[in-house]
């Protein structure tokens, strides 16, 4: 599935629900994974291991557009809502392919999620902390924020993506 990738707009499809927060540090940029922040309207870069909860959308109010980042305390435009395209960054040395699960990266962007595998032996496994859980959209150590509408190969540098958002 080809989509129209706008160069100043991270919404590509869909209408997800969109607020105004804050910036908390001045590394927040449109189509970067955001988790909340020292207070509840605060908001700052999801980790690997996060559970982010919304992508830094452009804000045309303030000039802020894909490749712009915001300054500390500014005003942040976020979106959330599964089924909603939106173009995000996939990390360095990512290669995915359409389909793949998504989980969060080092500094608001995306990689593929771990593989999650069953160890072999005689002994029964009999709980989830011998391999992970695939509980609440875990898989393996990640949480699945997003879905790839389109193979990307970030081998070399971060690279954008379309992504499906399930969050």
């Amino acid at each position: 599935m080809v989509f129209n990738k706008s160069d100043n707009q991270i919404l590509i499809a869909g209408t997800p629900l969109t607020v105004m927060c804050m910036a908390e540090g001045a590394d927040l940029a449109p189509g970067l994974f955001v988790k909340k922040g020292t207070s509840d309207y605060e908001i700052k870069l999801a980790d690997a291991g996060d559970k982010p909860w919304a992508i830094c959308m452009e804000y045309f109010a303030d000039d802020v557009m894909p490749g712009d980042t915001y300054d500390d305390d500014a005003r942040v435009r976020v979106a959330f809502g599964p089924g909603s395209v939106v173009k995000a960054r996939l990390a360095s040395g990512q290669n995915v392919a359409t389909g793949a699960f998504l989980v969060p990266a080092a500094d608001g962007t995306l990689q593929a999620a771990a593989v999650l595998t069953v160890d072999s032996g005689e002994t029964p496994v009999t709980s989830g902390s011998a391999n992970g859980a695939i509980i609440g959209g875990d898989i393996g150590d990640g949480y699945i924020i997003a879905q790839a509408v389109e193979s990307v190969d970030a081998s070399g540098a971060e690279a954008w993506i379309a992504v499906k958002l399930l969050i």
